[in-house]
């Protein structure tokens, strides 16, 4: 299985990303840390932002969690992106 830039490997990502499930293939996702995203470049297409630029803000709101699915026990496909706000 080859994975999309929508999809991200669960050991990978879970620094980056916390899970929780809603049921055994779907969960809401969001992100751990804004210092976390803030030094990777593999977040972008998971997650939308709102506000100031990313190399500027200093914290965050979740204004929707982004939903994903299960394609096999290490990869998540993405259906919905993550909507947060950045803030200065």
């Amino acid at each position: 299985l080859h994975a999309s830039k929508h999809s991200f490997p669960t050991r990978r990502s879970s620094d980056l990303f916390k899970i929780s499930f809603t049921s055994p293939i779907i969960g809401k996702f969001n992100i751990i840390s804004l210092d976390k995203i803030q030094s990777r470049n593999d977040w972008q297409q998971k997650v939308e932002c709102s506000g100031c630029s990313i190399k500027e803000a200093t914290d965050f709101r979740i204004e929707d969690n982004g939903i994903c699915e299960k394609i096999d026990e290490s990869t998540w496909k993405v259906t919905k992106p993550l909507k947060i706000r950045l803030l200065k």
